[in-house]
């Protein structure tokens, strides 16, 4: 009999791990304060809609999970960088959002101020197993400085550059002849970097007075392939993009100068931490600098 219910918790202990593993390891759609977008619940297995935003230490994450129709019942979880779960490290596990209105199934609440800086997920998924359908998932924040940003609003640009780094770009010499004229040093030893996430688009910005420097970092063994996209969304500066491996050698650059977007496939040649670094350049300067928004994609195969 012992026997029997050893065997029986250890199956059950097994079921529970790899079904944690199924549930986490869903690639996460990219959002920001301000979002506002639709989701559905299916019934083929894709029971969950995984999140993920990038915030600064002192952000403030407001959300409302609001289901389309009368059938649909929801609940949301959030989580660190570190994907522990935001209750969980509240004092006395307080519970500080997660908290159902009781209006038909929309969940909304606010987590509390946040102490680091990262990536974090937001998880959406029915009440019980058998509930599927559409939703709309509000995104709002009140930042640091206290500016709220409410869902439909365009974030400050400034918001966004919060998490990099105003690194000073060091201008190259003079040069008077034909031909490219070569870029300026960037040093990159006090840029924060973020963690990709695997076919999600990371979004930061580059304001247009400022120096700030973004870096992407993703794992990867040697002979991997990487397919990168690299989009300007808005603004006009130019920007440059250098992957660099942990020992710190230029394994891709690229630019967008007077292009919007580029796509790029490339081998890698050692395993490591890599990091993809976007900063401002200074090639063909416009006129009249505009703050400048882009996304970063990529995947590893």
């Amino acid at each position: 009999m012992r026997i029997i219910k050893w065997v029986t918790t250890v199956s059950l202990v097994i079921i529970l791990i790899f079904t944690g593993i199924e549930t986490h390891a869903q690639t996460a759609t990219a959002v920001q304060c301000g979002s506002v977008v639709e989701g559905e619940l299916l019934e083929d297995g894709n029971k969950e809609q995984v999140y993920s935003i990038s915030l600064a230490a002192g952000d403030t994450l407001n959300f409302q999970a609001v289901p389309i129709g009368q059938t649909l019942d929801l609940t949301v979880d959030i989580y660190t960088p570190t994907h522990e779960h935001l209750s969980w490290i509240m004092p006395n596990n307080r519970t500080t959002y997660n908290d159902s209105t009781g209006d038909g199934g929309t969940e909304e609440g606010t987590t509390p101020v946040l102490s680091a800086r990262g990536i974090y997920t937001i998880e959406v998924e029915g009440n019980n197993s058998n509930d599927i359908g559409s939703y709309t998932l509000n995104i709002g924040c009140i930042l640091r400085d206290g500016t709220i940003v409410l869902p439909g609003d365009t974030p400050p640009i400034n918001n966004t550059a919060a998490v990099g780094s105003n690194t000073a770009i060091t201008a190259p010499p003079a040069f008077s002849g034909v031909g490219f004229p070569g870029l300026a040093a960037v040093d990159f030893s006090n840029v924060a970097k973020i963690p990709m996430i695997a076919n999600a688009p990371m979004s930061g910005a580059v304001t247009a007075t400022g120096g700030e420097i973004l870096g992407f970092t993703f794992d990867a063994n040697a002979g991997n392939t990487v397919d990168l996209s690299f989009t300007r969304l808005s603004g006009n500066l130019n920007l440059g993009m250098v992957v660099l491996s942990a020992e710190n050698q230029v394994v891709f650059q690229a630019s967008l100068v007077t292009s919007q977007s580029l796509n790029t496939r490339f081998t890698l040649p050692s395993g490591g931490q890599y990091t993809i670094g976007v900063f401002r350049i200074d090639l063909l300067p416009p006129a009249l600098a505009e703050a400048t928004a882009y996304t970063i994609q990529a995947s590893v195969n």
